[in-house]
């Protein structure tokens, strides 16, 4: 008959309690893992949306914002449209401080279309020549126009940036190793 000492028992059981406790532990963190890499997957795919919206937004900005003809003339870029999918993502996924600077960049890009909108009205008829203070008092509110114009079309490329930036933020896009992603673009020769 074989009589096991307290002690021996400890040294059977306490091994087999932190395998026990590993698995459980690798399990729970593992999961954690995975549903943090999921969240950063879904943050990126909804900041991917925003940055084309504002990437669009700001090229038709720019274009409307333009004085002249060419000869051929430009053509319009086209406004990304990124579907009520990535919207809602980007909006479930987005921090407090990129949805305020996205708020600002909206407000401005809607004061700026305004503008655009009155500027683009504003035209003297040929028919109607009127006195030469007419005239210059036309070109003085229309040169205050496009000076508001231009005015928000300068801020809203700041508040671009500032998107830009918190989202970089967000995404801690300096953290990320970029070497595989390089390395799928650029093969090594064999």
């Amino acid at each position: 008959m074989v009589v096991s000492s307290p002690s021996s028992i400890f040294n059977v059981l306490l091994p087999l309690l932190g395998l026990v406790l590993g698995a459980l532990l690798t399990f729970w963190l593992s999961g954690a893992a995975s549903r943090r890499l999921r969240r950063n997957e879904q943050r990126f795919v909804g900041y991917v949306a925003i940055q084309r919206f504002l990437i669009s937004t700001c090229e038709q900005a720019e274009f409307d914002a333009l004085n002249y003809q060419l000869d051929p003339p430009l053509v319009r870029p086209a406004l990304d449209v990124i579907g009520p999918e990535a919207q809602a993502v980007a909006n479930l996924v987005a921090s407090r401080r990129v949805l305020d600077t996205l708020g600002a960049y909206t407000s401005t890009l809607g004061k700026l279309v305004g503008a655009q909108r009155e500027l683009n009205a504003m035209v003297l008829p040929e028919g109607v020549a009127g006195t030469k203070l007419e005239r210059t008092a036309f070109a003085h509110r229309r040169l205050a126009l496009e000076g508001t114009r231009d005015s928000l079309l300068l801020k809203l490329k700041k508040i671009f940036g500032e998107a830009n930036a918190a989202m970089r933020k967000d995404l801690d896009i300096e953290a990320i190793d970029w070497s595989a992603y390089e390395n799928s673009i650029n093969p090594k020769p064999m």
